[in-house]
């Protein structure tokens, strides 16, 4: 960006992204082709994220999140901007290759433009079997779309390592990766490859037993693109396989 004014900073509570203390007031410094900002009397830590604060740029979408609550699965997604957005088809599959659209949620936008963050959920109470692949198709109101990347929930997660949450994503510098440990403590590693399967970020994180942990994985010094995200237990067994996509 080229000015401290364009850029705000948004902090999040656990259940959505807010424009945090102070978030509109940034100062900023310049180090070569790396520019700073520094967000002052912050009351609350990480995560926290910056977005454009001027004029609407194309849906920019921050977090897509899900979780099984009850008999239902509850997604959630942010995004820091939307121009000409009409809304968000919710895709769901139970195979990861055939989806159908299972409910569309407007933009919360006036006139579908914001250049401020936008919280969305959508409910779904009738999926059937064990597991479920969902993603959004973003529509914009000429007709254009752009599908989202794809979050995996199972019926069933006790007693396995999960991984309950990437964010941002698409990312830039780090990514916050949250862990819900399952039903061993120990050291579990982080494997991040390449769309041709070689393993190009390792990272060993300490996890407690059924208990919920968040790391940062540095994306520094990979190219722009998609990646693959596993967590491989204490026991060797892994999680689900996460997209990412660095910006």
């Amino acid at each position: 960006w080229t000015t401290p004014a364009s850029i705000n900073a948004y902090h999040h509570d656990g259940a959505r992204w807010d424009l945090a203390e102070n978030g509109g007031g940034l100062g900023s410094s310049l180090n070569g082709n790396m520019r700073s900002v520094t967000l002052p009397a912050q009351p609350e830590f990480s995560p926290f994220a910056l977005a454009p604060a001027s004029a609407p740029l194309p849906v920019s979408l921050m977090t897509f999140t899900g979780k099984r609550v009850g008999n239902a699965n509850e997604l959630k997604w942010v995004t820091a901007s939307e121009s000409s957005n009409r809304g968000f088809s919710v895709e769901r599959s139970v195979d990861g290759r055939t989806y159908t659209s299972v409910g569309f949620v407007t933009s919360r936008a006036t006139g579908g433009n914001s250049s401020s963050v936008q919280n969305y959920s959508f409910i779904d109470a009738n999926a059937s079997g064990r597991k479920w692949y969902y993603r959004l198709k973003q529509e914009d109101l000429d007709g254009r779309t752009k599908l989202s990347t794809v979050v995996v929930l199972s019926a069933d997660k006790s007693g396995f390592l999960t991984v309950d949450g990437v964010y941002p994503n698409p990312a830039k510098g780090a990514l916050s990766i949250r862990l819900q440990g399952g039903v061993a403590s120990g050291n579990v590693l982080l494997q991040l490859t390449d769309m041709q399967g070689r393993t190009v970020k390792l990272k060993s994180v300490s996890v407690d037993a059924g208990t919920s942990t968040t790391v940062t994985l540095d994306l520094g010094g990979l190219a722009t693109g998609q990646y693959h995200l596993k967590a491989i237990a204490p026991d060797g067994t892994a999680s689900e396989v996460i997209t990412v996509v660095k910006q």
